[in-house]
């Protein structure tokens, strides 16, 4: 992908586009954050077909005139179908963050507050419905990207739903297989007695944290963070969500030929994430069982 950031000369106001071969499931992902209340940047697609693009390609060749960078990043840009927009988000990537108040707070970072940790945990979840590998090491092991505000609010940054198929050329996929493994045994350890003993995924967050940043998360936050991911968790199964729905929506988005195919993928894709929804519900008695669960933890002093 090819991005660019742009600011508008007379009201100073910046915005991010994207060029990129995933467009619809970087929306869809955005969407779905919206529905678990977790703050993402505004998002639209921009049709190569469109006035817009055609405006946007007279900029972009403007500013390769004198910048070779811009020129050949330009290039490779304009031939993808669209673009999308996304608001700019002011604010640190979380790792630089951590890292700051690591070295001034002697490796323990107090900045990072019940309520941040809690909104972590609402990212953390949202990532492992979309197998988002590119921003916690929770299933994966890699260091991702997260955004803090000036303001201490988690902002989430480069969403994608990244669906894995059953089937690979008529055999099972090995890689299907092992993230919905992964998917189990992170959701049996968070939905299984004892509660507030984190689990490998969560415990890896944090060595991880500390591998990169020298941050050193305590138990307590930890504990913050599984409960984000709890509440996440029930939010989304009692609002009963409709991921074919969210498709739906975005279908009237743009009229562009490619934007339609991108729906008509997606749309046979999303089972994933219901597959992925479903191994948690079998963690579960019934319907009433995470609620239940939600309360013994707020029931614990250090949660409250």
């Amino acid at each position: 992908c090819q991005v660019f950031f742009l600011t508008n000369e007379k009201t100073h106001q910046q915005v991010v586009l994207k060029a990129s071969a995933d467009c619809g499931k970087e929306v869809f992902a955005c969407r779905l954050a919206k529905k678990l209340s977790i703050p993402v940047p505004e998002c639209r697609f921009i049709s190569r077909e469109s006035m817009e693009f055609g405006m946007i390609a007279k900029v972009l060749k403007k500013a390769g005139e004198t910048n070779m960078s811009v020129r050949v990043k330009s290039h490779k840009a304009l031939k993808f179908k669209g673009m999308l927009c996304f608001q700019f988000v002011k604010g640190t990537n979380f790792d630089e963050f951590c890292l700051i108040q690591a070295n001034e707070n002697n490796g323990s970072c107090r900045a990072l507050s019940k309520q941040s940790m809690r909104s972590l945990g609402k990212v953390v979840l949202l990532d492992v419905l979309l197998n988002n590998s590119d921003r916690f090491p929770c299933l994966w092991n890699n260091p991702g990207k997260t955004k803090l505000e000036n303001r201490f609010q988690f902002v989430g940054i480069d969403n994608v739903f990244c669906p894995l198929k059953k089937e690979v050329n008529g055999h099972e996929s090995k890689m299907y297989l092992a993230y919905m493994d992964r998917a189990g045994q992170f959701f049996t350890e968070l939905l299984t007695e004892p509660y507030f003993n984190p689990g490998k995924a969560l415990i890896n967050v944090q060595q991880k944290l500390y591998e990169k940043c020298f941050v050193k998360m305590s138990h307590l936050q930890l504990c913050y963070l599984q409960y984000g991911v709890l509440k996440a968790l029930n939010s989304i199964l009692s609002s009963k969500l409709d991921v074919n729905e969210i498709v739906e929506t975005m279908k009237e988005e743009s009229t562009s030929k490619y934007w339609q195919k991108e729906m008509e993928e997606l749309a046979e894709r999303v089972s994933f994430l219901e597959e992925v929804l479903d191994i948690a519900k079998q963690k579960l008695e019934d319907e009433k069982e995470l609620e239940k669960i939600i309360d013994i933890c707020v029931g614990e002093e250090y949660v409250m």
